[in-house]
């Protein structure tokens, strides 16, 4: 987000315009270094909003208020202790930095005016909140800084202020001044325009800098590379660029991601540059638009995170249940070989001897020696008897373990298909969807009772009463939703032929969307044999164009595991919904379908799809 030094004089011009003569009505800290302050100001309520946060700064009005936390903090405290009641009685920004001085006028407890100021330096991983008096002594500040962190500026109450150092370049006035003198500021540089124009004037953003390169038709060449003419021309758009920004009106615009309406930048001029934007009346509103879809995105990439990392637990999990119940399956696939030594011991009991450790004795079936080890301490009978115990055990370990080990990949097949939608995820319903089925999952895991416990240890017996007690136990409650509260639905498109396309965005939606809501006729699409989401067509098969057909097997190739990027190649199949159906046991997405068609196709950006209505 491009808050400038030139974003920051314009913001500190229309807050002393809005906010100069304002009282301080109410002070909250909705966010660990963020402040709302609402200040009334002739019969209207303004609400300034201060961020201090190191990933993203922000300043503005708010058209609407934020919850404050039950407690409020230590900073917040002080805040109202000095400031609820005082005046505005002037906002500056200096030099074209990022730093906001908020000037109030307010009654001690003597009942004295007293000056204090309220400095918002928002500068990345250097941005504070700092309360000042008029001797720039600090009285508090929403971050503390020592001499562990910063030497040099020390952030601490009872502490000097001392601003932040001055950058060496000059403010555009300054660079206006002295192009118009004839000053060259490119000299031989080896950088482009745009970075020249960075380095040496204060205030201006790589976002900004751009546009005075776009004016002289000369993005990103080299100042060393320009021929006279293209050198004049360049100082000729950066003059008139500086003008515009010293005296120009400003235009407030917001800019969005290329080909949608996604705000991501703001700023207090129209780029010609850049295409996909909008002017709006108000800074503070298109501040706030951008601001608030960063929030979005920042939550949704937090939230995204967090069911990635159960996930992947989940999934290490069933990895090690696979490890675990597969050396069981090998351990128990000797259980063949311990019969036989027990076998053998019993055909030649009269040829061994008491206190024998190992003897070979003839295969039945083959006639070749076989080492049969033995207890010396045990007679032979028993020694045979041992082997028939051994031989049981392992017979019981391997089906058990082999039933389990069908269950656990089923699980990390299953957990795979979770895998997969969770990279597709490219909205908060997405999110929300996947968040309820990994929730329903976790009750449905093996092992999190204790019959599953006691079934899933081979060889150790389960006590009736273990069993009787994890009948009994119920499972957990779902909590019941909310009124008002609705589930997130499909997600939707239209083909080139204007039939409906619905998918599902997890794998409880791609059951509910199969086998309940879509009619037997309508054409359904899946990935072949890979994790993926359903595919609904509603139109059948006869009535749908090729190109529309092809529309959705790249869709279904789009939302799977296969999808590699465009130049890919995945084959999908596709048949009547009514020839789907679910197989006893089966996870939710899994399916069993037959007599279907294949077609291999390149997986299809939904994005160049119209969106559609879902139900």
């Amino acid at each position: 987000m491009p808050l400038d030094g030139v974003v920051s004089m314009y913001v500190a011009a229309e807050l002393a315009g809005r906010l100069n003569g304002g009282r301080v009505d109410k002070i909250g800290q909705p966010r660990p270094f963020a402040l709302l302050i609402s200040l009334r100001n002739q019969g209207r309520t303004h609400r300034l909003y201060l961020d201090a946060n190191p990933q993203q700064p922000q300043i503005g009005l708010l058209s609407g208020s934020l919850p404050n936390p039950e407690r409020a903090p230590r900073f917040t405290m002080i805040l109202r202790k000095h400031l609820l009641g005082a005046e505005l009685a002037g906002v500056e920004c200096f030099d074209y930095e990022r730093v906001f001085s908020f000037r109030f006028l307010a009654k001690n407890e003597m009942g004295d005016l007293v000056s204090l100021t309220l400095i918002a330096e928002l500068m990345g991983r250097h941005s504070n909140i700092v309360l000042v008096n008029k001797d720039l002594r600090i009285i508090d500040a929403v971050r503390h800084i020592d001499s562990r962190v910063n030497r040099v500026r020390e952030t601490l109450p009872a502490h000097p202020y001392i601003a932040p150092p001055r950058q060496d370049k000059l403010t555009p006035p300054e660079m206006l001044a002295a192009l118009q003198s004839g000053t060259d500021p490119f000299g031989t540089s080896p950088r482009t325009i745009h970075e020249q124009i960075v380095r040496t004037t204060s205030g201006i953003s790589p976002f900004l800098a751009r546009e005075a390169e776009h004016l002289a038709n000369l993005v990103d060449r080299q100042i060393a590379g320009l021929s006279p003419a293209e050198r004049q021309l360049a100082l000729a758009m950066y003059e008139t660029f500086l003008i515009r920004i010293c005296n120009g009106e400003p235009s407030p615009t917001v800019y969005y991601a290329p080909g949608t309406t996604k705000p991501v930048d703001f700023h207090v001029f129209s780029l010609a540059y850049l295409k996909d934007k909008k002017t709006v009346d108000d800074l503070f509103l298109a501040m706030e638009q951008v601001a608030v879809q960063a929030d979005a995105d920042t939550t949704f990439a937090k939230h995204k995170a967090a069911l990635q990392k159960q996930l992947r637990s989940r999934i290490a999990h069933a990895d090690k249940r696979i490890t675990i119940h597969a050396a069981d399956l090998a351990e128990g696939d000797r259980a063949e070989q311990l019969k036989m030594s027990a076998d053998l011991i019993y055909a030649y009991l009269h040829r061994i001897e008491p206190g024998t450790r190992d003897i070979q004795l003839p295969d039945f079936t083959t006639g070749e020696p076989v080492t049969v080890t033995l207890d010396s301490k045990l007679t032979p009978a028993k020694n045979a008897e041992r082997y028939y115990r051994r031989y049981r055990k392992s017979k019981i370990k391997r089906e058990v373990a082999s039933k389990f080990l069908m269950k656990d990949r089923s699980l990390r097949d299953y957990l795979a298909s979770l895998e997969t939608a969770l990279e597709h995820a490219s909205e908060p319903a997405d999110l929300e969807a996947l968040g309820d089925e990994l929730a329903s999952a976790k009750r449905r895991e093996p092992g999190r009772h204790a019959s599953a416990d006691a079934d899933e240890r081979p060889g150790r017996p389960a006590s009736k009463k273990r069993r009787a007690m994890a009948r009994k136990k119920k499972e957990p409650k779902q909590k019941a939703n909310k009124p008002g509260d609705v589930r997130p639905g499909y997600r939707a498109f239209l083909s080139s032929s204007g039939f409906t396309i619905l998918i599902g965005r997890n794998n409880l939606q791609n059951d509910r969307l199969t086998l309940r809501d879509a009619a037997k006729e309508d054409l359904w699409l899946h990935v072949h044999q890979a994790p993926g989401a359903h595919v609904i067509v509603k139109a059948r098969l006869e009535d749908l164009p090729d190109g529309d057909v092809l529309e959705a097997a790249g869709l279904a190739a789009w939302f799977s595991s296969l999808n590699k990027g465009a130049e890919s190649a995945v084959d999908v199949d596709y048949c009547p919904a009514g020839r789907v159906r679910k197989g006893s046991g089966q996870r939710p997405g899994q399916v069993i379908y037959e007599g279907y068609y294949q077609v291999r196709v390149a997986p299809q950006n939904p994005a160049l799809l119209r969106p559609g209505d879902a139900p």
